[in-house]
């Protein structure tokens, strides 16, 4: 990339500082992003994680749906649960769930 960017700007490489101008920049960035920092990692990395925080998110805000915008007015949803309780075995009795009682299970050995 840096050396098409070279190009497009119009620096010759037969000129007079082409092959520094060609040579030394990347040289530097990988000198410089390959050394680690103080927590241990690449500077590039560090580098990288700096430009991340400065771009905009692309995250979708998750908006609020009970809040009132515009002319639009929420509706609450209504949803009724229906239960059946059926037996374990076919000779006992449906019991309601509530009036059972809870009883801790024999350990078994």
């Amino acid at each position: 990339m840096w050396f098409a960017l070279m190009l497009l700007v119009g620096v010759s490489l037969a000129s007079r500082f082409g092959p520094t101008l060609y040579v030394v920049p990347p040289f530097v960035i990988i000198f410089l992003g390959t050394r680690t920092g103080e927590d241990g990692r690449m500077n590039l990395l560090l580098w990288y994680d700096a430009l991340l925080a400065r771009l905009p998110s692309r995250r979708r805000v998750i908006r609020n749906p009970l809040l009132v915008l515009g002319n639009y007015r929420p509706t609450p949803i209504r949803i009724t649960v229906t239960t059946e309780l059926h037996p374990r075995r076919p000779s006992e009795a449906l019991v309601p769930l509530l009036g059972r009682r809870w009883r801790p299970r024999k350990a078994k050995r």
